[in-house]
């Protein structure tokens, strides 16, 4: 459907019937039912220009420095509050475009999950150009949701069993470390 704000409006909505690897967030849950079961850990990631990188260590190390989101974006953990209080964030449609302006020199750091961000330098041949600075931000579940609005909300208790079994069996895992080898 495109940027993440409009896939979840659909999810509001009822158009979009379920979201993929999303964290469940209380804000979310007002529209969302999110399963028992997470697809897997995601960690967030704080991703620089390799020739600017910065110490590193916590939080507060990104105060004072201008930093880049894609919008829809949330992070749990606290950090969403501890941005709105103390950070300099620009919010852009997609994180490609982020990436961008961390490559022009405008914005010092990207926050993004650390799996889709190397997913995307991978693809687009720019892996040697940045790197995520350790520790990372968060790491928190990713799980599947399914709208309130949708008919297909019946399905997933069904949905949580079948990933119970695939988790188990560490089929979520090798899916997992099988997208990863290709980075």
């Amino acid at each position: 459907m495109g940027p993440l704000e409009r896939v979840l409006e659909g999810a509001r909505s009822g158009e979009v019937d379920m979201v993929s690897s999303l964290k469940d967030t209380p804000e979310r849950r007002e529209y969302l039912s999110f399963t028992k079961v997470a697809l897997f850990n995601n960690p967030i990631a704080v991703f620089v220009a390799r020739n600017r990188s910065f110490a590193y260590g916590n939080w507060n190390d990104l105060i004072g420095k201008k930093g880049g989101v894609a919008l829809g974006n949330r992070f749990g953990s606290g950090f969403d509050d501890f941005m709105k209080k103390n950070l300099s964030i620009e919010f852009e449609k997609k994180t490609y475009m982020n990436f961008k302006k961390l490559e022009l020199n405008r914005i010092d750091y990207l926050i993004t999950g650390y799996y889709s961000g190397l997913g995307f330098l991978t693809q687009s041949g720019q892996r040697d150009k940045f790197i995520a600075l350790k520790p990372f931000l968060t790491e928190s579940d990713n799980l599947i949701a399914m709208s309130k609005n949708s008919a297909c909300l019946k399905y997933l208790p069904a949905l949580d069993s079948q990933l119970e079994i695939m988790r188990r069996q560490g089929e979520l895992k090798a899916t997992l470390d099988k997208g990863m080898a290709n980075f």
